[in-house]
């Protein structure tokens, strides 16, 4: 109904037809023809085709309150008619009733006023003379109320809906020729003075949804259309209510019916406004939800321009752009369809770069950020997450390509010679050094060879230095690598340098590296950061260096430090936290910190946590979530045994001769240490089988308690 209201409302005329007293025959001959008239007849045009859009939109409230009736009463069934305009069925049906004059009054209504005011003097004048109204029926009365056009009189005991009261208004009340906007200004007086039904929404109108709460401050679309096309010039105040979600739907967030019905209007010339963003937003919101994020940018881009606000559209569609930049990635089609709209792709980079850095993914980041041009923003991922991983992968190739395509650019990144330089000069210094044919520098002499390396050196703890604490210990790892690659081709080739000078020259170069201390310092960094013990086979060399068992409590309680989720394997990501936590970095610290951390542990506000740790870490599978009787009794001898030896020893003798229990779980492990916390031993006085203990506690309170005896 909305969209054909707009037609008829907003939608240009032309006809060769002037006014018409039938506004059927009008709208048959215009559609019958089809050329430039006067423009005077427009209105009256208009006006015989909202009639008939009306008409079309009340019929089934008609046929409704018809079916009602049951076929009794009559003149309401004419009545009920005649608030549909539905004449040719209410003039058939007084004739086949035998009321040829009710008829006959009938069948001239809508035309000329003179038969409306005939049947008002009328009136008047049995009123006048003294009639006595009570031999003439109700209803009839009400219909002749109604040709006069008292249409307030005639729907005395009746209620109908706005749509029907605004269609008396015009058919019967009115002037024939009264133009639409003086029709709506008259029901919008009327319902000011509350005298006429409120436009209800539709959804209220034809029956309230489930859990909606009719609120006549809500008001329909279709009345809100009506006053602006009877809106004075400028006067426009009502669009922010009239483009609510309420005026068209119970759902306060359901903006894209009235979105589309606000681009019809303004394209067809009815109103223009840069005042209704929040409609706009609104339907960006809705959009968002239902992960349409290219349609969210569509609507954007039709946002009006404000002067106040340049910067909007760049602003909250970047925002999309950026915040659900893992939907609209994900599906071809929205990302070809943004394309397709224009927006730069250098936008569409960045928020995947930002999305992979968040993520982690620092190697997409970093392709994203240079296709975006964000070179420093690429050159600072390529030092502090790509470059050093790359490289101790010995994937060297792929940090040429990276370097390289940033090289163009270095004089818009800072510290490029102590960045993605770096590498380069490695590579390129290293074919020297290895005499490679096809390398860009030549370095013939021995003292030439060493001033390269020294150089190369210089350079390497300066970006140190200028780095610091952005690169993490795998990049230290990787110039330490750099560094003892460059000093070992430097040093195997001593022998061709004539004098001792030189040779020592050489040595000074080597000792200003960025090298470990001592060897073993440096393998231990090097185990620890890049190869960590992620194997069973790894834990062993690491317990046989710190010179401690692998069954140990010390271990479990590193694994317990660490955050250890897999028996027998130690990730990159939970060495570092220990590491870290630890404040060590190597096997001579780490060996000191151990017996600080056993303390750390045995403390109470700890040692529950741990407990319960060791139980989890014992768990071999995701899926399991108990352990064999044999297992615990040893992990109970480790975590427990030196705490509470008595209660250790005899509860592991009381699970090796019992047959009710193969395994234990987290509760009843927990529950044992609770146990020993709480209940004197060996004579447990203080037990209660009536307390929320684990059955298998009682059973062996129990056990002890026959032993005992």
């Amino acid at each position: 109904m909305v969209w054909e209201l707009i037609k008829v409302l907003f939608s240009e005329r032309q006809s060769t037809y002037a006014a018409s007293d039938n506004e059927e025959d009008m709208m048959q001959d215009v559609k019958e023809e089809s050329a430039e008239v006067d423009t005077e007849a427009l209105p009256l045009i208009r006006r015989a085709e909202f009639s008939c859009w009306l008409q079309e939109c009340v019929s089934h409230r008609v046929q409704e309150d018809v079916s009602d009736l049951n076929g009794s009463g009559y003149l309401k069934h004419l009545f009920f008619l005649l608030t549909g305009r539905e004449l040719d069925s209410a003039v058939e049906l007084a004739i086949s009733k035998g009321d040829v004059r009710l008829a006959c009054l009938l069948s001239q209504v809508g035309g000329s006023t003179v038969n409306r005011d005939d049947i008002m003097q009328q009136l008047h004048l049995w009123g006048r003379n003294g009639l006595d109204f009570n031999y003439i029926e109700k209803d009839r009365i009400k219909l002749y109320e109604l040709l006069a056009g008292n249409i307030h009189d005639a729907l005395q005991d009746f209620a109908i809906d706005w749509k029907r009261f605004l269609g008396l208004l015009m058919w019967h009340h009115l002037a024939p020729d009264s133009s639409l906007p003086v029709i709506f200004r008259n029901y919008q007086l009327l319902l000011d003075q509350g005298k006429a039904p409120w436009p209800v929404p539709i959804y209220i109108d034809e029956g309230p949804a489930d859990g909606i709460v009719s609120n006549t401050k809500h008001s329909d679309m279709l009345y809100y259309l009506m006053l602006l096309h009877s809106r004075e010039e400028g006067k426009i105040g009502f669009l922010k209510t009239m483009f609510s979600a309420f005026s068209s739907t119970d759902d306060p967030l359901d903006y894209h019916m009235i979105w589309h019905q606000r681009g019809i209007l303004e394209a067809v010339g009815a109103f223009t406004s840069d005042d209704l963003h929040a409609l706009d937003m609104g339907f960006v919101a809705q959009l968002l939800s239902q992960g349409l994020c290219h349609w969210a940018i569509y609507v954007v881009l039709h946002m009006p321009y404000r002067k106040d606000r340049p910067y909007l559209h760049f602003t909250v569609i970047r925002e999309i752009l950026f915040q659900f930049c893992e939907t609209w990635s994900s599906v071809e089609s929205q990302r070809q369809f943004i394309k397709d709209l224009g927006i730069p792709s250098e936008w569409m980079h960045e928020a995947l770069a930002v999305y992979y850095n968040y993520h982690g993914d620092f190697v997409k980041a970093l392709d994203h950020f240079i296709e975006c041009a964000n070179w420093q923003r690429a050159h600072s991922i390529f030092m502090t997450s790509v470059a050093h991983s790359l490289f101790l992968s010995a994937n060297h190739s792929e940090i040429w390509r990276i370097a390289t395509s940033m090289d163009d650019r270095k004089s818009e990144i800072e510290n490029w010679d102590l960045g993605a330089g770096i590498y380069m000069s490695f590579y390129l210094l290293k074919s020297s050094l290895e005499e490679d044919a096809d390398t860009m520098l030549e370095l013939d002499s021995p003292e030439s060879r060493n001033e390269s390396c020294r150089s190369f050196v210089g350079r390497l703890n300066e970006s140190l230095a200028v780095w610091g604490d952005r690169l993490p210990v795998e990049a230290r790892v990787a110039y330490t690598k750099m560094a003892e690659e460059i000093c070992e081709l430097l040093l195997s080739g001593l022998s061709v340098y004539p004098d001792r000078d030189s040779q020592l020259s050489c040595f000074m170069t080597a000792f200003k590296a960025p090298l470990p201390e001592d060897f073993t310092n440096k393998v231990l960094t090097l185990f620890f950061l890049i190869i960590a013990p992620n194997s069973p086979e790894g834990i062993e060399k690491l317990c046989s260096k710190l010179k401690v068992s692998h069954t140990d409590i010390k271990i479990l309680m590193l694994a317990w430090k660490m955050k250890a989720e897999r028996q027998g394997y130690f990730t990159k990501a939970e060495w570092r936290r220990a590491l870290k936590a630890l404040k060590v970095d190597t096997i001579k610290k780490l060996k000191k910190a151990l017996p600080e951390l056993e303390k750390e542990v045995r403390k109470p506000l700890h040692f529950a946590d741990f407990y319960a740790y060791a139980f989890r870490y014992c768990l071999t599978d995701e899926r399991q979530n108990c352990i064999d009787i044999e297992t615990i009794c040893q992990l109970l001898d480790l975590v427990l045994g030196s705490t509470f030896r008595d209660q250790v020893d005899h509860f592991v003798d009381y699970l090796k001769i019992q047959n009710d229990y193969k395994v234990i779980t987290m509760d009843q492990w927990m529950g044992f240490y609770r146990f020993c916390n709480e209940i004197s031993f060996p004579d447990m006085t203080n037990y209660s089988l009536e307390l929320a203990w684990p059955l298998i506690l009682d059973n062996f309170f129990e056990w002890m308690r026959e032993k005992q005896a």
